[in-house]
């Protein structure tokens, strides 16, 4: 029922063209007075808007989800928009009639950025999601903290070379379906060694090797096997992408490499947690989208009624091991 009303509050209110935006913002205009909202028995008491990227998967399907829920429990209205890469369809945020903005980017272009700045100009509280953006001015952010992210996988790492006794070329696959990782891939690095180095002063100054791929689902099978045969002592690969990690993790099965390559997922889903249950991945650094979400909301409802609200919220990742895959299978994500 949740899937649903993600999925029936986007085709309501996808805004791609002015010709489109003109009968979405009809059906998405700000909530009357005692008007209700789904469930709640309650009157609206701000209308909020939510953009997730058009083709983000499931991960921002399940983060809508979680906004949705929390919108309901702060007696807001929810709408959600398609995001475009350039950020285009925030040029009609203004007319939303929204008490708020939250949004999650997943370029950094120009053009994004002056609309970024246009909506602030406009005075409507503005909550960036899951990536945070560069700017003179301060904004709030919620979403996971990438060196934390590469201090856990490089935890993850260090463990089982410890228990192998080698080391060698550490990979980490960033992908364009993970941006936010992508766009602080130097922090995350920072992470990754920090931890490396941390288990053993000879990791300190272990070789990285990144590789990227792009948004088919398929590209970290070819990235793996372009990277097995470049990289003759690679000891470990990260994947910042859960897909990637499923598609990459049956690379390293086809070329009989389980046990003698370290891997690292992302994600908690039923396909790595197998992974894992099997030992295939080592271990997996997972966020949680839900909780994402709501806490986005959480905090837009704040600014929008006070003005006030923590400028950064961590929302925490969950290491995914052997030892607590019963958790996740249940659905909790968090530790």
């Amino acid at each position: 029922m949740k899937k649903y009303s993600f999925r029936l509050a986007l085709a309501l209110s996808g805004a791609v063209s002015l010709a489109t935006f003109a009968v979405t913002a009809f059906q998405l205009r700000a909530p009357m007075p005692g008007e209700r909202i789904g469930g709640s028995g309650e009157a609206a008491r701000y209308h909020l808007a939510l953009f997730v990227p058009r083709d983000g998967g499931a991960f921002f399907e399940s983060l809508a989800e979680g906004a949705l829920q929390a919108a309901g429990e702060a007696g807001a209205a929810l709408s959600v928009h398609y995001l475009g890469i350039d950020g285009s369809s925030l040029e009609f945020a203004p007319m939303l009639g929204a008490d708020g903005i939250a949004l999650c980017p997943i370029s950094d272009t120009t053009a994004l950025r002056a609309r970024l700045d246009a909506v602030a100009a406009s005075g409507l509280p503005l909550v960036l999601v899951n990536r945070a953006i560069p700017s003179e001015q301060p904004r709030t952010f919620v979403g996971t903290n990438n060196y934390d992210w590469g201090r856990k996988a490089g935890s993850l790492i260090a463990e089982e070379l410890a228990i192998r006794g080698e080391q060698g070329t550490v990979a980490v696959v960033y992908s364009d379906k993970s941006p936010s990782v992508f766009a602080e891939r130097e922090l995350f690095e920072m992470g990754l060694r920090s931890a490396l180095s941390a288990a053993s002063p000879s990791m300190k100054g272990g070789r990285i090797e990144a590789r990227y791929t792009a948004l088919n689902p398929q590209d970290a099978e070819q990235v793996i096997y372009e990277l097995v045969h470049a990289t003759p002592d690679l000891s470990a690969v990260v994947f910042t992408d859960e897909r990637d990690t499923v598609a990459g993790s049956q690379a390293l099965i086809d070329l009989n490499l389980v046990g003698r390559v370290a891997v690292v997922g992302s994600g908690s889903g039923p396909a790595v947690a197998e992974y894992v249950r099997k030992g295939i991945v080592t271990g997996s650094v997972a966020a949680d989208p839900r909780l994402i979400g709501a806490e986005a909301i959480r905090i837009l409802a704040e600014l929008s009624g006070s003005g006030y609200a923590s400028s950064s919220v961590d929302t925490g990742l969950a290491v995914v091991s052997r030892e607590n895959l019963t958790r996740f299978a249940a659905g909790r994500s968090q530790p």
